[in-house]
């Protein structure tokens, strides 16, 4: 009948069959479960296998060898792994010991079931308890399935939780000739960790970027742990070291011997005294649809918002672009704020830098700037306004907190002008719509075209102005140069005020003479700034015409 309790003292075991036929002359029993399947199991008695216990559908004991051979269980829950026995059987000796499973499937977690192995080789040691082998299918899309080996395959015990709760961990080593590959241009050799409690598998070793540019420009092994999903790499790249301890960066640098800008993605500035144009880290998301690379926040790369530094790397095409924040100098006492976009043509070795936006604050009479400002805006009252396209939207909100991104973006997209000079744009001058390049003759980056003038002081101004800006990165001192011009007055000539600051020094000059006298006039106490704590001076006054004339001359 239904339901007849079993024990099986010498395999330490107990059961219940719908019957069982015992053959004398083979020394066996045959046992047929019931067909209620919480019904058909086998329960270990063994103290130290912690009640570990599985379905099955028949099971036939050995008397004369004091073994069960169990069929048909779909799969044994060890800690929180599931085990498929190679055709659904299982051995189990005296002892309650279950002889090594060979060829065995496992999914893990037994919930989630995130990865799945198989080619196991798996010793049973309680409910919670394995250790073994196996193999692990690694799928990215485009490539072949690669085999992951895991040698070590065991269940540990989760500190972190309360009672008898266990989780699988795995452990694999890959050497460099595997040629294995996160994805179809991330090369990776190192450890791999699969724990069950992550989707993923943990990557703790090198990868490398496989870039089809490599020939303009070129990445280097790095250091990786994280958990990859094949199928959307994001790296953690926050502080990116090479294999030698060496730093590694993304970035725009400026040769500052050679005075020349190239690009890194994940490689060494080529000296250490070279300076970052523009540099950014955090996360690393390659597409393989577009093979394209990108680096920066979380939020940035994945396009949650357009706040922070963004670095793309457009592999097949041999370009780069950079968006956000960069810095073109340090200039003392001057606060000189700049962002935008660059272009990098990695063949042509071309940098175009667009919708730049700078905010530059600098003591300097407060009555002569409102002068200029008052020429400025009187005489450029014809000229364009300046239009806010949501790219050079993007270059403005870099210099405001982040908490007022969107009230800066909604005030421009609305109002077409800066109607509030919010904290970063409240500057002495505040320069948008700028589009300049590097000039490899002069080695110095310079604008082409009308600047656009939103601020001069607390005036508004709005409007695109002719004028120049150089600005020159060196060792010796970083310069930089900015020139107006209004056009032709009626009755007089045009109006042009120039500014050229180095080493502390901001010298000005102006096509009004009233302008340059209030600088001569200024007593040196009132035109000079000292910041005691540091030792840096500042000071302006009355910049020779000869200057002038040379730079706009050179522009």
């Amino acid at each position: 009948g239904d339901n007849i309790p079993i024990t099986l003292p010498f395999n330490d075991y107990k059961t219940t069959a719908k019957e069982y036929i015992w053959l004398m002359n083979e020394n066996i029993i045959n046992l047929r479960m019931p067909d209620d399947p919480n019904q058909a199991v086998f329960e270990s008695t063994h103290p130290d296998q912690a009640g570990l216990k599985y379905q099955a559908s028949g099971a036939v004991v050995d008397i004369a060898n004091n073994t069960i051979k169990v069929d048909g269980v779909p799969y044994i829950v060890v800690g929180d792994a599931k085990i498929r026995p190679d055709n659904t059987q299982v051995n189990i000796k005296p002892g309650a010991v279950i002889e090594t499973l060979k060829n065995a499937l496992m999914v893990t977690d037994k919930i989630n079931e995130y990865h799945s192995l198989e080619d196991c080789t798996l010793d049973i040691k309680s409910a919670y308890v394995f250790k073994g082998n196996g193999t692990y299918q690694f799928k990215v899309k485009g490539l072949k399935k690669q085999k992951i080996v895991f040698d070590e395959i065991t269940s540990l015990k989760d500190e972190e939780k309360k009672g008898d709760i266990y989780y699988t961990f795995a452990e694999a080593k890959i050497p460099e000739e595997r040629s294995f590959k996160l994805s179809s241009r991330i090369d990776y050799k190192g450890k791999v960790n699969l724990d069950s409690r992550k989707q993923y598998l943990i990557f703790d070793g090198l990868a490398k970027l496989d870039l089809v540019s490599k020939d303009y420009i070129d990445s280097k092994w790095f250091k990786l742990k994280d958990d990859i999903n094949p199928d959307n790499v994001q790296i953690d790249v926050t502080a990116p070291i090479g294999e030698r301890n060496d730093t590694l960066t993304f970035g725009i640098s400026q040769d500052m011997d050679a005075l020349e800008l190239y690009p890194t993605f994940l490689f060494n500035k080529r000296t250490p005294l070279d300076v970052n144009v523009f540099n950014t880290n955090g996360e690393l998301q390659f597409d393989p649809a577009t093979n394209t690379y990108k680096v920066g926040t979380k939020e940035r790369v994945l396009g949650v918002n357009d706040y922070g530094e963004l670095y793309t790397l457009r592999d097949d095409k041999s370009s780069l672009s950079t968006e956000g924040a960069m810095n073109l100098g340090k200039y003392g006492l001057v606060d000189f704020k700049v962002s935008g976009k660059i272009d990098n043509d990695l063949k042509a070795k071309t940098f175009d830098f667009k919708n730049i936006t700078m905010a530059i604050d600098f003591m300097f009479d407060k009555k002569l700037i409102a002068n200029m400002a008052s020429v400025l805006r009187t005489s450029s009252a014809d000229n364009p306004e300046i239009k806010y396209t949501d790219e050079s939207i993007k270059s403005v909100i870099q210099l405001v907190p982040k908490d007022k991104m969107d009230d800066v973006k909604r005030m421009l997209n609305q109002m077409g002008y800066v109607s509030e000079r919010y904290k970063g744009l409240d500057k002495t001058l505040l320069l948008t719509n700028v589009t300049m390049v590097w000039d490899t003759s002069t080695r110095t980056i310079r604008s082409v075209g009308q600047i656009g003038v939103a601020y001069i002081g607390d005036q508004y101004i709005n409007r695109m102005v002719d004028g120049y800006i150089e600005i020159g990165i060196r060792r010796s001192g970083d310069y930089f140069d900015l020139y107006f011009e209004t056009k032709p007055q009626e009755g007089g000539g045009r109006q042009w005020y120039y500014f050229t600051y180095t080493k502390g020094q901001m010298r000005v000059i102006s096509a009004d003479p009233t302008f340059n006298q209030g600088i001569s006039d200024a007593k040196e106490k009132d035109r000079t700034l000292e910041d005691k704590k540091t030792g840096l001076i500042y000071q302006y006054k009355l910049a020779p015409m000869l200057k002038r004339n040379q730079f706009v001359g050179r522009m």
